[in-house]
């Protein structure tokens, strides 16, 4: 008989291996962590929290929408779009690594890590969104100021739990509980990432273009095609997955561009680049009112705000993409490791603070806003801090046993 080698930890073990060797462990790659990607998820929820405050002091003071703080708050909507293309950014670098360096990809690890990192703070969420009205009510004995739709979260449950949160509000309306308001684009994320790692896995780097190409040009269609044919841009295209899913396909470009490369550009053009995201962020909401249904526009104006919005994007990720951070930059790099937290647990926190100050304070708007601003940022970073210490980390190390390419430390 013909034996097959027999290796040294076998033998060791007592061991002989008969027909085969015992099988090499699953190669991983190097760590890939980008600091600068955590500065750009903390500017991603800091427009996400702009866009918030301003909405709800409105319902106190409506705002005019060809002003200054109107086109400040739809502008701020665009936080998530720039949290979807990094997501796809991210994920489709460390899937080409894990390629790489594996000859494949995993499909139950990708999904098995998804949901340790998602699931749990995902479904706390909308738990607590349908006990809370319960508790302000036993303790206040009357609902507080808006927080007063918490009551009506029955019809959105069942949605949120098969994550097509996004799809009930564009048949029901718009949810006002504020711990549920910001799931819906885990809905969409988790929608994309359903079918898209398969794809990665057997498409070649051009394949993966022309899918990434074939997605955006759905998605364009989508942002002129619904305006047309007189649906809302607010909730129907603004909560519709396959507009949204532009983004993903744009980080995943961009990741197909920038893979294992540096940018390097002098920090004069990054900043340049900077200042053209906050213009084309601008943009988009006036003069082109990408999803503000109040201000009449032409289906091409909704589509030239979406087109404003992708180019936001893309120059903020020139602006930060390879850039040596300053130490003054730790407070954004720690938020944006906790910027999870911190976009699940906002809105609710706003919606306590900012009627007790539109309440107790009588300051000029500007003031008010600037205060309730950093008041809510500043819990808003305490609980998601928690949150990320004693309720997301347990998860978050047991997800590195199915990491194939490490990125952050828990």
């Amino acid at each position: 008989m013909v034996r097959a080698f027999t290796s040294p930890v076998a033998e060791a073990r007592g061991f002989a291996a008969e027909t085969h060797s015992l099988p090499e462990p699953t190669p991983r790659a190097r760590r890939f962590y980008r600091p600068e990607l955590d500065v750009i998820r903390s500017l991603a929820f800091l427009l996400v929290l702009t866009h918030h405050l301003l909405g709800m002091l409105q319902w106190h003071a409506p705002l005019d929408h060809f002003s200054v703080a109107g086109a400040l708050e739809e502008s701020g909507a665009a936080g998530v779009c720039l949290f979807f293309t990094l997501s796809a950014f991210l994920i489709t670098e460390l899937l080409l690594r894990e390629k790489e360096a594996t000859g494949t990809i995993a499909l139950p690890a990708f999904y098995l890590r998804r949901i340790l990192r998602i699931w749990p703070l995902y479904f706390l969420g909308i738990g607590l969104g349908v006990a809370l009205p319960h508790v302000a009510k036993a303790f206040a004995g009357h609902m507080p100021p808006m927080v007063h739709a918490f009551s009506y979260v029955g019809g959105f449950v069942l949605p949120y739990l098969l994550l097509v949160g996004n799809w009930a509000i564009v048949a029901k309306g718009w949810s006002l509980n504020p711990m549920l308001m910001p799931l819906w684009s885990i809905s969409v994320e988790e929608q994309f990432y359903l079918l898209w790692p398969s794809m990665v896995r057997r498409a070649g780097i051009r394949g993966i273009a022309i899918c990434s190409s074939a997605v955006l040009l759905l998605a364009w269609a989508t942002d002129f095609l619904l305006p047309l044919f007189h649906y809302s841009k607010y909730p129907d295209l603004w909560y519709n997955s396959v507009s949204h899913f532009q983004f993903f396909a744009l980080g995943t470009l961009l990741a197909l561009c920038l893979h294992r490369r540096e940018l390097t550009y002098a920090l004069p053009w990054r900043a340049l680049a900077l200042a053209g995201a906050v213009g084309f962020f601008v943009l988009a909401a006036y003069p082109f009112h990408y999803r503000e249904d109040l201000v009449l526009t032409a289906p091409a104006a909704t589509f030239a705000g979406y087109l404003c919005l992708d180019l936001a994007c893309l120059l903020v990720f020139g602006a930060f993409v390879g850039l040596k951070l300053p130490r003054a930059a730790k407070p954004l790099v720690y938020m944006g490791k906790i910027s999870f937290g911190l976009y699940v647990f906002h809105d609710t926190i706003l919606s306590a603070v900012a009627p007790i100050m539109l309440k107790k304070l009588h300051v000029a708007p500007s003031v008010l806003f600037a205060l309730a601003w950093l008041t809510t940022l500043g819990l808003s970073v305490a609980v998601a801090s928690l949150s990320y210490s004693f309720f997301e980390k347990p998860f978050l190390r047991l997800k590195d046993r199915f990491t194939l390419v490490p990125s952050r430390a828990a």
